[in-house]
């Protein structure tokens, strides 16, 4: 429809897209539901198209999905579970995948755009010199607060030479505003503070408190004008589970 164009809104509290007329008004929503909308990768006006990153499967990850001007169910084209930035080409023929996950280092792969299938592999993080780190990927674990907000946490155990525990235990904290901690991805395993503390014996807890990024506007905006009340209520509850699994 001419004079029509794309708009990107966070009016039902997660950011999706939108078709709007000349003067602003919505016509359609292209996306919908308790998901959000990362980016928009690509627009193919010749077969009415809209590709974009989001976290419809998972708040800890982001994937490749397509879906047509009508709107209707997106379909994801990214299979491996994990985080995933793409750069599509202008003929909507491939696309540039760098694909990462808790277990997996960063790989570039080129990719078939109608399927996600790859076509070539650009690079593959191979440096032996990974082995040496004894990286342990962390334990992605969920529980829902005395409030029911389901919160998603990231636990390094201990090496198995110090035992079954309890341990020492420290909690690695950021809690808001915005930033997310909390993410299927290598950068979550390389955090080599957090490491080193886990080859001295330490089990280190991470915990993407309310006010966390990428969870809808309620979910982070209920710090607003009362930062450090949610957060360490958060932070005290998950303490207290750990606890509890000594």
């Amino acid at each position: 429809q001419t004079g029509c164009f794309l708009w990107s809104s966070e009016r039902s509290g997660f950011r999706h897209l939108y078709i709007m007329d000349r003067n602003g008004i919505p016509i359609r929503a292209l996306t919908q539901g308790e998901w959000m909308v990362d980016a928009i990768d690509g627009v193919d006006e010749d077969h009415q198209q809209v590709y974009f990153t989001a976290t419809k499967d998972s708040p800890l990850e982001s994937h490749l999905y397509v879906t047509s001007f009508e709107g209707g169910e997106a379909r994801r084209i990214t299979k491996e579970a994990g985080t995933h930035q793409v750069v599509i080409d202008h003929a909507f023929q491939f696309f540039v995948d760098t694909f990462q996950s808790i277990e997996h280092a960063p790989r570039q792969a080129l990719c078939f755009l109608k399927d996600g299938s790859p076509k070539a592999v650009l690079f593959e993080n191979n440096d032996p010199r990974l082995k040496n780190l004894h990286l342990q990927p962390t334990e992605l674990v969920q529980l829902n607060n005395r409030h029911g907000d389901l919160l998603y946490g990231a636990i390094y155990k201990p090496a198995e030479r110090f035992g079954a525990g309890p341990f020492p235990t420290v909690v690695f904290v950021y809690g808001g505003p915005h930033a997310q901690m909390v993410v299927n991805s290598w950068l979550l395993t390389v955090r080599m503070r957090v490491q080193y503390l886990r080859s001295l014996g330490f089990l280190v807890f991470i915990l993407d408190n309310r006010g966390s990024a990428r969870r809808g506007l309620e979910f982070q905006g209920v710090i607003k004008h009362k930062m450090g009340h949610c957060e360490v209520e958060d932070q005290v509850e998950w303490v207290r589970w750990l606890v509890v699994q000594g």
